[in-house]
């Protein structure tokens, strides 16, 4: 417990930016429509944008989108975040992470041009996210294994 209390104060002090203050983001709201997605991804309710990114091989990350994330995340405001990731085969994953106005994180992942995913677009819901890795500079997070997966379309 108390390494995670630790970890959670490391990352709150690491993360000092507000959403809505993110330098990577010029936008209030996310600006991409995602006009091939399912009505439940298009028809998501806007909130502060932290920025995006588009990952190749690990590069790519954008750091204080992530910080702003993490942070909106620990401290239960609302935000978004978007993550354009090339998988091993060449192909995209889209994953949009929002944590909610009642502090629900939801996940949607486009995994329809991956060559092994579902081939569909999921939701997760989660009352929290795990850390992935556990680095200051770039907090590296995703579901827990408390979350529950639907395929949507």
């Amino acid at each position: 417990m108390t390494r995670w209390l630790l970890l959670g104060l490391v990352l709150v002090a690491v993360a000092c930016s507000e959403p809505n203050d993110s330098p990577e983001s010029s936008f209030a709201v996310n600006p991409a429509t995602y006009p091939d997605a399912p009505a439940a991804v298009r028809d998501r309710v806007p909130l502060p944008f932290c920025g995006d990114e588009r990952v190749v091989e690990r590069d790519g990350a954008n750091v204080p989108g992530r910080r702003c994330f993490w942070s909106a995340y620990l401290t239960r405001q609302p935000a978004e975040f978007a993550s354009t990731e090339t998988t091993a085969e060449g192909n995209s994953v889209l994953t949009i992470y929002r944590v909610l106005p009642n502090g629900q994180v939801e996940i949607f992942i486009d995994q329809t041009r991956a060559i092994f995913g579902t081939r569909t677009w999921l939701r997760v819901s989660c009352g929290r996210l795990a850390i992935d890795r556990l680095d200051p500079q770039q907090p590296a997070f995703g579901p827990n294994s408390e979350c529950v997966e639907t395929r949507i379309s």
